[in-house]
């Protein structure tokens, strides 16, 4: 049976908890001992009102760090990684707007630490290292970039669908910028409708900076994907299968 002074029930109240013990301390002090002095007790009340105000304080900063890191504001509890990435085509565009100082600022200001990119065929090489309390990294290729995707917090690529979709079921918030030199209709109109119906942002190179700076940018709507249930039981159903 848990106790009905249980203190972890007091955090919003030190001064009624500290109430509490003290009321619990008389009952349990013998009148006759003298240890018991106002001069003694007064100084215990302190020290006990001293240590629930810790205490309390840390539970709320562990509130605030919990609240901090579902809204992936957590700079300061935690490194906050970037991934970048365009594909098995040339966007050279993307990679210069992504290294500008500008760029770089608005990350650090929303607190990513680390960047990674993914720079495919391009000509840009990015210099690796720190450059405005950004750590800068890069390569072509990978035969998996699941586990670079899950690791980051932010996530920004090309208009490719491949791309849209496989950032949008790992659930993670999503910029897609638009490579007008490449991009073909239907890349164009998968990514406005997206950004349209809250999945994405969308944007050009020259606003990236901008856009990072939005105070919804790990705020999107969570895409649900297609449910695929019924055809599969309608096809089972015409083959005779009962799927149960």
């Amino acid at each position: 049976m848990s106790d009905s002074h249980d203190l972890t029930k007091t955090w919003g109240d030190i001064d009624s908890a500290v109430r509490r013990i003290a009321a619990r301390c008389e009952v349990y002090k013998d009148p006759t001992d003298r240890v018991f002095c106002e001069a003694a007790e007064a100084e215990k009340l302190v020290e006990i009102k001293e240590s629930f105000e810790e205490e309390a304080l840390q539970f709320r900063l562990a509130v605030i760090r919990q609240r901090l890191k579902q809204e992936k504001r957590d700079s300061w509890l935690r490194p906050s990684a970037y991934y970048y990435m365009v594909g098995s085509t040339e966007f050279d565009a993307l990679i210069y707007a992504i290294i500008e100082q500008k760029c770089l600022e608005s990350l650090s200001r929303i607190g990513i630490t680390d960047l990674l990119i993914q720079i495919g065929r391009g000509k840009v090489k990015p210099e690796k290292g720190n450059r405005y309390n950004i750590n800068i990294d890069y390569y072509r290729y990978k035969d998996d970039i699941l586990q670079d995707i899950t690791e980051a917090d932010l996530m920004i690529g090309h208009a490719g669908a491949g791309t849209c979709l496989e950032v949008l079921r790992s659930k993670k918030p999503l910029v897609v910028v638009v490579n007008e030199e490449l991009m073909d209709n239907h890349q164009w109109e998968l990514a406005k409708r997206l950004h349209e119906l809250g999945h994405i942002f969308c944007t050009r190179p020259n606003d990236l900076a901008e856009i990072i700076r939005s105070p919804n940018i790990f705020n999107r709507k969570p895409f649900i994907g297609p449910d695929y249930s019924t055809l599969a039981n309608t096809i089972l159903q015409h083959m005779g299968i009962d799927d149960a």
